[in-house]
């Protein structure tokens, strides 16, 4: 997980936020709200068909 987590807050577009996920800039206050946009709007990727294989060669 990347984000930066200041006890002073961040600024962003002008707001005060204490979490700033550094993948899209977006800042939240708390942290279940920061967990929920990474969940919703950057879910992890699948493994390639090429990842699969690489993986089962070794």
């Amino acid at each position: 997980m990347v984000l930066k987590n200041n006890s002073h807050g961040d600024i962003t577009e002008g707001k005060h936020f204490q979490f700033i996920y550094d993948l899209c800039g977006e800042g939240f206050n708390q942290k279940s709200q920061i967990n929920r946009h990474m969940e919703s709007s950057h879910p992890p990727s699948t493994p390639s068909a090429a990842d699969l294989e690489k993986l089962l060669s070794n």
